[in-house]
This record gives C-alpha cells, structure tokens and sequence, in this order.
C-alpha cells in the first residue's frame, strides 16, 4: 500500500512526544526524529552519512540534508534534530563518510514499531501499538502544513512526495470543527475596513491567547458567579457558549468543590467537561474588575497525563531497584545460615518484608497434600489456608518445575516458583502479594529459588565434608532410565562407577569401568543414548575398559549430587544396580529418597544407617587442601587424574580433559598448575601454615 493509503494514522503532537518518551536509545531516538521532524522514509535514512548534513546559515543555524535515493532532495533539519545527529555520531565513532545507521530499512520500522510497543505499555494506550515510521511522516506533513503555515511546494520538496496530490493524501479530511476554527482569525475572506475587535470586560490581553489554541478559554462572571461571556469554552471545556452562558460557574466543579475565584489568583484543579469527563486546568483570574471576574482557564491535562505517568513509572522503578536489592541480600546470605531450617526461615523473612507474606513446601511423595514447612508474615492459625486450595498448584508446580500464579488468602496473587538444581525440583517457594507480579519480578523469584537450591545443596555439602557421622543410604535400581543399568542390561555386562565430577549445573562426568563388554558395543549404546551427549575410551586391558561419559539425561548419580548427597559406590550385574550414598545427618531423608523415585520409579529404598568416619585425620588434612582449592582447580585435578591425565604413558591429554570440560586447554593447564601447586604446599610446608 502507497504512502496515501486511507487508513494512515496522523499522530498529534502529543502522542509524538510520548512516542519519544518511550525510547530508551540514542539510536530509537533519532529514527523517531529523523521520520517525525526531517520527514525521511526507512531506506533514506539507512543511506545517510554526517557529511550530507551541512550548516546553510548561521545566527540563527539553519541545517539541510542531503538526501541520496531515487528522488534526490534537500530536507530541512531542525536544529535540535541535528545536534542529535552529531551526538550520536560522535558517541558511536561514526566517520563523516560512514551510515549513521548501518541497519537494513525493515529493521528502522522495527526500531519504531518497538518504540511504540513500549509507548503502549507505558500510556496505557493501545493504539500506539500500530504507530509506524510511514505515520510519522504523515505526523511530518501535517504539522508542516496545518500548524506551522509552510507553503504547500516547500512541504512536497523537502518531504520528496512526487506530487501535491500524493501530499494532500497524507493528511486528514478536516472536521467541522477543524474548518470553523480555521477561520476564527480572519472570518470575512473579503476585506475590509479593519474595526477594532470587541473584547470582553477585564483584561484584553488574555483573550488574545485562545486565537490559535484549542486548549485555553475565558470565561467572564458577574459578581455572583454567572458566566456572561466565554471564548474558546467548546474545544477547551466541551460546552459551546450558547451553553454555558446564564449558568453558575460552579457548572464547572467536580464533585462538591465549587470555584472561588479571589482576583489575581491562580490555582490547578479538576474542571468537569460538557461530555461528562473530568479536564485537569490551570485557572487564572484577572486583577481590577469590580463586578466580576475575568478567568483563563488553560487546559493542562496532558501535562498532568504525563507526570502521572513519570511518577507512576518512578514508582515502578523505585520498587523495583528496592525489590532488586532486598532478593540480592537475601540470596548472599542464604549461604551464610547455619542449618537448613535457617536458610529456609531467612529466604521466607526477607520475602515477606516486601510481599504480604510467604512460605516453603517441600517435595515428599508419601504426603499426599504438601503442606508449609516454613512461614512468614502470616497468623500460624491461617496456615491450613495455604494447603487445600493451593494443593492442585503445588502439585504442578512440583511436577512440571516451572513457576504457577494462583489466588491466595483475601485475592491476593501467589507466585509459586520451583527450588530447583539442575532438573530436581527440591520444592516450591511461595509469595503472596496484593499486586499483580510483573514479569521481571517473577524473573527474579525464579532465580531466588534457585539460589535456595543451590544453597541447602551447599549446606548439605559442606555439612557431609566436615561430619564425624555420615548417614549412609542404600538403593536398588532397575530402571532403564540410568544410562548404566540400560548399558548392563543391554550389553549382559558388569559396570562400576569408579568416580563422578560434576561441571556444570545439570552435567557431571562419570569414570566408569565396564567389563566383559566391547568398547565399540559400548560407545555406539552411549552415541544412541539421548541423556549421554560425549563419551570416550579412557584405558582398555584384557578383560575391562574405563569409560568416561558425559551425563545431563536422568542419572541416580547426578540425582543424588543435585540433594548435595555424595555417592560412594555404585555397581550394576544382570541390569540391578547397587547405589551407596553419603549424606549429612540433618538431610531430609524421606525428601531425598522420594525425589530418587520421582526420577526412577523402578528403584527400592533397602535402609540406612548412620556410619563414624574412619578417616579423620585424612578428612581433616583434605578439608583444610580443599579450602583452599578453587572450585574449578578441584574439579580440574579431579577430572585430570580420573582421566589418566597424570598417567605415563598418559591415557588422555590435556586437550581431551579439557574439551570434556567444556573448557580450553590453556584454561585448564592454568587451573592444573595452580591446584598442583596447594597440593604440594600442603604436602611440603608445616601443617600450622595451611591454617
């Protein structure tokens, strides 16, 4: 569709002032301006350079551009347009023979279209959302012509239509209103003898400021308050004289507040319109009348739209910043608290200061409807309220681990977000707010939760590395879902986990030794197996071979690391694997065990027991080597020495270790030689120095 399509927008000059209020780039900016104000379509502006704008005057600047395309034309500048070109110029490091804007013509109208998206958002006002670069060169046309008086064949040049024809296109067919305001200054299209213009009573010089304007009235009273003469009372206020003439001033109140006018005042208040709606206006009233009141009423609604709207968005952006700082408090120092209790009453604490209240669930399948085992900011006989009619939403939440809304105590709404590690879902975090989540806020009570994960998984963690007693767990798995219980199966062979190192969140390498089993068998199941994505032949000797696979499908190994467990042995025979797992004594056992079945419902739980460590003074010596081992020299040495890395001949090289850690091998020689280093440190230097 041409240029002169009849569904075109014509922006007014508000709704372009908010357009520019809704970008938030230098570059948004300029496009903006350089359709609105310089009149240019998408592809021209892709095609101009700071050398096409040229100074044609000075005292005061007066700016042409140089306009390359298929009509080749000279468009007026703006001063103010083009100071913005040089300051993006500038601020971007643009040659004087370089594109300012180096985009293709659709990704301008993208650029706008964002604008008015984002214009929408902030307004309130969906008709931004359909504001296009070809509705501000309409907005370019008419200001041009209707409000400014340019000569219609200046427009048509500097704006490059090809015809008047093709320009009048551009503009809206006038109103009636339009037409009779258009000859307010010069009523008689004939001359003649000029009289003076009758003014109304009071001061001549306000009445002059409604000629041009659809936003300023007078309003004349006696000394009763009956309005005698309006100007201007039908595009301002709404009424036309005829019907306000005769009628109180206080026609014009909103509610019970009536006008006093005192001479020489000025107030800002609410004014009620002919349509029933409610105009925000600054009303002035004239010094010296003695049987009256001479009043200027100008229409300030827009102004008063737009600081609503900064202030709303103030307040949004307040909030926001608090809210943004209260979860980073919370989330450092979740990993400060002593026990898992703690970690969880401080999370919902510092929620709840900001929210209404909030509240933990845990994961265990033996309780039919979860129930909190943590609250904040709520009366505990309201807790039973939190259980039945949000259990379907638990449940949900628990299963799919992605964050519900649903509706809480008295309409608030209920953000329940996952804890989550890797792909086991701990349990479910949930806030109460009387406000609608916006969507950075959910962002951030997602990444919160997992922030709560990561934490009782570090407690737990480092709770087992430092116990004297360790709980002790032994499972039975036959379910396929394990990659080694598949390979077993599968394969009719013997398999042992020989160590794990985990990498990342939801991945950990696993050094397995098969045995009676083929490599190549082996390495085309792993190929084919989805939650197994690299794998490789470490060593291989007469009737065994170690394997090192990569895992980030359903694993009993990284299961049991995402609960901060440790597993200590695990071997499969005839398709049943044996798994003996360490955790701290304070673990949720019936959560970490209900979680395992989750994931492998073909598996039993055979029992527990609570075990003394044997090797204390080792324990102690490496506590101390660890603490002073960076996460990744520790994971580096350990995937190094797993990998036969340090073997002679060496069985991997450095390139192999390193690309199974996703890393690169100067990266991993880096962490090697500083890890080598406390090692030897803690082997060669007095003990008292490693504390």
């Amino acid at each position: 569709m041409g240029e002169g399509r009849s569904d075109a927008r014509h922006p007014t000059r508000w709704e372009y002032r908010r357009l520019l209020d809704g970008a938030e780039t230098y570059r948004e900016v300029l496009v903006c301006r350089l359709a609105g104000e310089v009149g240019l379509r998408p592809a021209e502006m892709t095609r101009v350079v700071p050398a096409d704008l040229s100074e044609v005057r000075t005292e005061p600047s007066r700016y042409l551009l140089s306009v390359r395309g298929e009509r080749e034309r000279s468009a007026y500048v703006p001063p103010s347009v083009a100071r913005e070109i040089h300051r993006y110029a500038n601020s971007e490091g643009i040659g004087a023979d370089e594109r300012i804007l180096d985009v293709t013509p659709r990704r301008v109208q993208m650029l706008v279209g964002d604008v008015a998206a984002r214009t929408a958002t902030l307004t309130g006002d969906e008709s931004f959302e359909t504001l296009s670069s070809r509705d501000l060169r309409k907005f370019f046309a008419k200001t041009l012509l209707c409000e400014i008086g340019v000569d219609p064949r200046t427009v048509k040049a500097v704006g490059g239509w090809r015809s008047l024809d093709s320009l009048d296109a551009s503009l809206p067919e006038p109103t009636p209103e339009t037409t009779v305001r258009a000859f307010d200054r010069h009523p008689e299209v004939v001359a003649t003898t000029p009289r003076p213009r009758e003014r109304p009573a009071g001061d001549a010089l306000l009445t002059e400021a409604i000629d041009d304007s659809d936003r300023v009235s007078v309003l004349v009273t006696d000394d009763r308050g009956t309005i005698r003469t309006c100007l201007g009372s039908e595009p301002t206020l709404g009424y036309a004289p005829t019907e306000l003439l005769g009628r109180p001033l206080s026609t014009l109140a909103v509610g019970t507040e009536l006008l006093a006018p005192t001479a020489g005042a000025t107030a800002e208040r609410w004014l009620r319109q002919g349509d029933g709606t409610d105009l925000f206006a600054r009303i002035e009233v004239a010094d010296g009348e003695r049987d009256g009141r001479t009043l200027l009423v100008t229409d300030l609604s827009e102004e008063r739209r737009r600081v609503d709207a900064l202030r709303t968005e103030r307040d949004r952006l307040r909030r926001r910043v608090a809210l943004s700082e209260r979860l980073q408090t919370i989330g450092a120092a979740l990993f400060e608290a002593d026990d898992r209790r703690a970690i969880e009453a401080d999370a919902c604490e510092g929620i709840a200061a900001e929210y209404e209240y909030a509240w933990i669930v845990g994961r265990s399948l033996s309780t039919r409807r979860p129930e909190p085992t943590v609250v904040s900011g709520i009366d505990p006989d309201d807790r039973r309220s939190l259980v039945e009619p949000l259990a379907g939403v638990y449940a949900a939440v628990l299963g799919e681990g992605r964050s519900r809304l649903a509706e809480g105590i008295e309409g608030e709404e209920v953000l329940v977000v996952p804890v989550t590690s890797g792909e086991t879902v701990q349990g479910a975090l949930c806030v109460a707010s009387r406000h609608a989540f916006e969507p950075w806020e959910r962002d951030r009570l997602e990444l919160l939760g997992r922030l709560l994960a990561a934490a009782l998984a570090t407690h737990r963690r480092r709770t087992l590395a430092l116990s004297e007693t360790v709980v002790e767990l032994e499972l039975e798995c036959t379910d396929e879902r394990s990659f080694l219980v598949s390979l077993s199966r599968t394969l009719g062979c013997d398999v042992r986990l020989r160590s794990i190192v985990p990498v990342e969140e939801s991945a950990l390498l696993a050094y397995v030794v098969v045995e009676d089993a083929t490599p190549s068998d082996v390495v085309s199941l792993a190929v084919e197996t989805p939650g197994v994505s690299d794998q490789r032949l470490v060593d291989q000797r007469a009737d065994a071979a170690l394997f090192e696979f990569t895992l980030t499908g359903a694993s009993p190994s990284l299961t049991f690391t995402e609960y901060g467990a440790s597993v200590r042995e695990a071997t499969v025979a005839d398709g049943r694997m044996r798994i003996v797992a360490d955790c701290a004594y304070d673990a949720d056992v019936r959560t970490l065990v209900d979680g395992f079945s989750l994931h492998f419902p073909d598996s039993s739980f055979v029992g527990k027991r609570e075990v003394e460590r044997t090797d204390r003074t080792a324990g102690e010596f490496g506590s101390r080597v660890t603490d002073r081992l960076t996460d990744r020299q520790a994971t580096s040495l350990e995937a190094a020495y797993f990998g036969g890395y340090f073997d002679w001949p060496r069985d991997s090289t450095a390139e192999e270790v390193a690309d199974a850690m996703g890393i690169t091998s100067p990266t991993l020689h880096n962490h090697l030689r500083k890890g080598q280093r406390t090692l030897l440190e803690a082997v060669f230097e007095p003990e008292e120095d490693l504390d």
